[in-house]
């Protein structure tokens, strides 16, 4: 209690300084985003110039993640930086969707969605996962009997693949079912995800879809009124 709530306060205010130096709770400029992809194809494209000698992890250490784990099993791995995908573009009150990059966390989700009275599909109570870890890691800290897992509410990916050169595939339902429907659980194996489209509750109305990878899609629908 008096070291781990502490430190969990500590990250929530760090969070929340962040964002307010930010500014503007959606980065809308696709430029920017673009950059940002690009590092991540540039960091592939050096390790594929290298003779592919290493498998590639994010650089994300260990202590950073949702596990008991602090040792380092990434040593030996080129380690790719991801961590700098933390943007939500794009929130699409029309469609219900939200899109966003893989880093961004469940606590910057809410505390954008929440004043305008809108909710996940899905709503994760822990703030510090990651769209990207619910998107293609096992994703199983909520489930609904309507909607099914987390993963089931996302219409696209976007991914970086290890071909040679890299590509930046976005991945539907219909361009790609096979691909699709093998991201989720794939944990990192297939790509390394971009934007995630997010799917929010549309009414009362049951079901969603989400969009994942470089960024992620994910549906949205309108919080419970509070009674």
């Amino acid at each position: 209690v008096f070291v781990v709530v502490p430190m969990s306060f500590t990250m929530w205010c760090f969070r929340t300084l962040k964002l307010k130096w930010r500014g503007a709770p959606i980065d809308i400029d696709p430029v920017s985003h673009a950059a940002r992809v690009q590092e991540v194809v540039d960091q592939v494209k050096d390790w594929d110039a290298a003779g592919r000698k290493q498998k590639m992890r994010t650089a994300r250490p260990n202590w950073a993640a949702m596990s008991l784990k602090l040792g380092s099993n990434k040593l030996d791995s080129r380690q790719i930086r991801t961590h700098h995908l933390d943007r939500i573009i794009h929130l699409d009150e029309e469609a219900m969707t939200l899109r966003c990059e893989p880093a961004v966390k469940m606590g910057d989700i809410t505390s954008l969605l929440m004043p305008k009275g809108y909710a996940l599909l899905l709503q994760i109570e822990m703030e510090e996962i990651t769209i990207g870890g619910l998107s293609m890691g096992l994703g199983m800290e909520t489930n609904s009997h309507n909607v099914g897992w987390f993963q089931e509410t996302i219409v696209e990916f976007e991914i970086v693949t290890a071909q040679s050169p890299p590509q930046v595939l976005r991945v539907t339902r219909e361009s790609d079912p096979d691909l699709f429907y093998a991201l989720p659980h794939s944990v990192g194996t297939l790509g390394f995800l971009g934007p995630d489209d997010l799917g929010l509750p549309d009414g009362c109305a049951a079901g969603g879809r989400w969009d994942a990878a470089l960024a992620a899609l994910l549906l949205l629908g309108e919080s419970a009124s509070p009674s």
